[in-house]
């Protein structure tokens, strides 16, 4: 007779300001939510509870600004004996509501604290002789925040103006002017580049007829996409105005041209701002979602190949993963868009044509 295998299992280990309440809230807990997202929002965490007898609505209530960490345990999951983790952050209590019936209490907090400066306060301030890096380091140490910069180079300006904008938002758009994409989460700022994350090996292959694909949809369009862009830049010096060309080999020929309207300096900074705003631009191509039984692997910002579909086979990068638990045990949802090799475009392949007096992308 074989032996009975242990049945799979998770917890959630919550610690609120320090101390550890897993055991407490326990029996409480209806559901719990934690979204990883690569970048451009930050990561967000919901705990809804039972709440018949009034314990989180009053004595037990969740004060708004608390900070709370969460881990996601399995054991046994990924094999017998096996006992695994996902940390999921620091976060801050943003939002309290209660419901009925049943009375419950929903509790929703943010890798990004509401309670300073980084999202509350719009400013104006002229920053000159800055790094990109240098102006984030200067961002989060203000707020309690570290700075984790991963590009292999960092773009100097002579000036940039923060104009009644608060400091997240000024950072966001410097970041995707360069192509790099930024995540507030866990006590820090990250900003990475995606083009370089998107190439790099997927963490696991998702292979239709799985048991564990609860549910999928993919799909591709043509609308807003677009098979190269122009920048324009002058050179007063030489009286010249050039225009530089990126092309997206990913996307047919008969696409349209996305012309970029910012002002830029030289020919190496058109380069870079044509290919950031056409890799936005054409990121969104093929997207789509799979519901899989809960997998602490899976997070925002990695890459997972996708077999048995077709025509819609290949690499994908992951926007976001949501770790659900409840009723319904322990799922993960990922957000995907195809990027990387599976694309196979050329990226920065370009051209650069001097025009005398004339405008390549009209008046």
């Amino acid at each position: 007779m074989s032996e009975l295998q242990d049945p799979r299992k998770t917890r959630i280990q919550l610690v609120y300001e320090g101390a550890d309440i897993s055991e407490d809230i326990a029996p409480y807990l209806l559901s719990f939510e934690y979204t990883d997202k690569s970048s451009g929002e930050t990561d967000d965490l919901q705990i809804t509870l039972e709440d018949r007898n009034g314990l989180w609505r009053d004595p037990w209530y969740p004060d708004k600004g608390a900070k709370i960490s969460a881990t996601v345990i399995t054991e046994n999951w990924s094999e017998p004996g096996a006992s695994e983790s996902l940390y999921c952050g620091s976060f801050e209590v943003d939002e309290v509501e209660i419901s009925e019936s049943p009375m419950r209490v929903s509790v929703k907090a943010t890798s990004a604290p509401r309670s300073t400066s980084l999202r509350n306060d719009s400013k104006s301030r002229n920053w000159e002789d800055y790094t990109i890096s240098g102006i984030a380091g200067d961002i989060a140490g203000k707020v309690g925040m570290s700075l984790e910069y991963l590009p292999d180079h960092n773009p100097r300006y002579d000036t940039r103006n923060q104009v009644e904008q608060d400091d997240l938002s000024f950072l966001k758009k410097l970041c995707s002017d360069e192509g790099f994409a930024l995540k507030a989460t866990d006590e820090k700022i990250v900003i990475f580049d995606e083009i370089e994350y998107e190439a790099k090996d997927a963490v696991q292959t998702i292979s239709r007829g799985n048991a564990r694909i609860l549910s999928m949809s993919i799909r591709t369009k043509l609308a807003g996409t677009y098979k190269s862009a122009t920048v324009k830049y002058n050179d007063s010096e030489q009286d010249l105005t050039h225009v530089s060309l990126i092309d997206d080999d990913g996307v047919e020929e008969s696409g349209q041209t996305l012309r970029v309207n910012q002002r830029v300096k030289s020919q190496g900074e058109a380069e870079g701002l044509a290919k950031s705003k056409l890799h936005e631009a054409n990121k969104k191509e093929t997207t789509g979602s799979f519901t899989l039984m809960g997998d602490i692997g899976l997070v925002g910002g990695v890459n997972v190949d996708v077999s048995g579909y077709g025509k819609f086979d290949g690499t994908y990068f992951i926007e976001s993963a949501k770790h659900s638990y409840g009723d319904g045990g322990y799922t993960t949802r990922i957000e995907i868009r195809e990027g990387g090799p599976s694309k196979k475009k050329k990226r920065g392949k370009k051209s650069s044509a001097p025009l005398k007096h004339v405008s390549l992308l009209g008046n």
